[in-house]
């Protein structure tokens, strides 16, 4: 399985530990939209999670969740499997190519 944290922090060098604390957080706040829903009578709980929106329906003694990707994580996902090209891949070639084009263009 992809470890969806330990990549962001990979890329990102926020350190593991902060992260988990935020997405500790996140879930927090998350449960919380959920509450707030059932005192407002409302079985199902809409949450825009930043790559897409998640609905959390409580019903009787079972909680389902449904994942919507968002319009920008759709159009990645539909370009990858059309293409077979990671998008990260991409981006990190692109940017490292960049840098490399501006050292060697101070140097001359």
């Amino acid at each position: 399985m992809v470890d969806i944290i330990d990549d962001v922090c990979k890329l990102t060098t926020i350190p593991y530990t902060v992260m988990k604390r935020l997405i500790s957080k996140v879930s927090m706040c998350i449960s919380h939209a959920v509450c707030e829903s059932l005192l407002s009578g409302e079985n199902i709980t809409q949450v825009n999670v930043g790559i897409g929106k998640l609905f959390i329906n409580v019903s009787d003694d079972s909680i389902t969740y449904k994942f919507i990707p968002s319009p920008h994580l759709e159009e990645l996902l539909v370009n990858t499997v059309n293409s077979g090209e990671s998008p990260l891949v991409t981006k990190v070639e692109d940017t490292l190519k960049s840098k490399i084009i501006n050292v060697y263009k101070d140097m001359l």
